[in-house]
C-alpha cells in the first residue's frame, strides 16, 4: 500500500493490504478528511467539462497559430 496526495494505493491482487488501507482511514479522521478533500480537488480538475475546456483552448491555441 502506497500513500498518494489524494489516496491510498492498493494493488487489486492484494485484499488483505485493503482492509489495512480502510481500517487505517477509519481510524484516523483528519487523514480520511486530507485524503479526501484533495481527491475532491484532483476529480474536479480532471473532470469531463475541465478536459473539454483544456482541449478546446489548446485547439483554439493551435488554430490561432496556424494563422
Amino acid at each position: 500500500m502506497k500513500e498518494s496526495r489524494a489516496g491510498l494505493v492498493v494493488l487489486p491482487s492484494q485484499p488483505e493490504a485493503l482492509a489495512a488501507a480502510l481500517l487505517e482511514l477509519e481510524a484516523d479522521p483528519p487523514r480520511r478528511a486530507r485524503l479526501g478533500a484533495a481527491a475532491s480537488h484532483y476529480a474536479r480538475a480532471y473532470s469531463a467539462k475541465a478536459m473539454i475546456e483544456k482541449l478546446d483552448t489548446l485547439c483554439h491555441s493551435l488554430l490561432e497559430e496556424k494563422s
